[in-house]
């Protein structure tokens, strides 16, 4: 009986819905490629239920053009892309049949980066708005900007050069520390210190001991 009551009188717990999240994968363009068109495809995770809302893509002329975006169905109904200003689209979902919580593709982003953009990173700056059928909640979706690295050429990066300026320094060693806290953080080539085919900590004490002594040899001539 005691537990009976217990039960009737405790109020249940009833999670709270949290923001969905949507983010791409960082995609890399050799500074000298011939082919400089690049593609994101940018995806729905803790997806709270929705029918509804819009998302904004924006992006430096200068740096990027032929800015396309094909929506999918995946995640929300895709309606249309609207075009905003000659550097922003909006991406519009609408359903007719209830509130969605499928995770998945939202929409893919196909561009053209600018020649003689230099090494470094290029954004898609990304803002959003979206909401369940009724409209009873709106959510404010946590997002992260789509990022290009723009990386040296295949054959050319520097063995540790973590943020791909041209040198190997403290601010590699930072970078990495950064990016194996949060894999999240971008990071170029030359962060798998040893060539072994994966960044981890075992770079980082490479660099470490690199940085203290240059005479210790960076990249595949580390491994035997």
């Amino acid at each position: 009986m005691r537990r009976i009551l217990q039960d009737v009188l405790s109020p249940a717990v009833i999670p709270i819905p949290g923001p969905p999240v949507i983010a791409a994968e960082p995609v890399d363009i050799y500074v000298d490629a011939t082919n400089r068109e690049v593609t994101l495809v940018f995806n729905m995770t803790e997806n709270p239920g929705l029918a509804l809302g819009w998302i904004d893509v924006t992006w430096n002329a200068s740096q990027l053009s032929n800015v396309n975006i094909t929506g999918s169905r995946d995640a929300l109904p895709f309606h249309n892309v609207q075009t905003m200003a000659s550097d922003r689209l909006r991406v519009n979902y609408f359903s007719f049949t209830g509130d969605h919580t499928t995770n998945g593709e939202l929409f893919t982003v196909t561009a053209t980066v600018a020649a003689g953009v230099p090494v470094g990173q290029i954004e898609l700056g990304i803002s959003a708005s979206v909401g369940n059928q009724l409209n009873t909640e709106t959510f404010v979706p946590t997002v992260s900007p789509g990022i290009i690295n723009v990386v040296s050429d295949n054959n050319n990066f520097i063995w540790g050069d973590v943020n791909g300026d041209g040198d190997v320094d403290w601010d590699d060693l930072f970078l990495l520390i950064a990016h194996l806290n949060d894999p999240s953080v971008t990071v170029f080539p030359g962060a798998d210190v040893n060539a072994d085919g994966t960044v981890d900590w075992d770079d980082l004490f490479l660099l470490i001991a690199h940085l203290n002594d240059p005479s210790i040899p960076l990249g595949p001539q580390t491994r035997p």
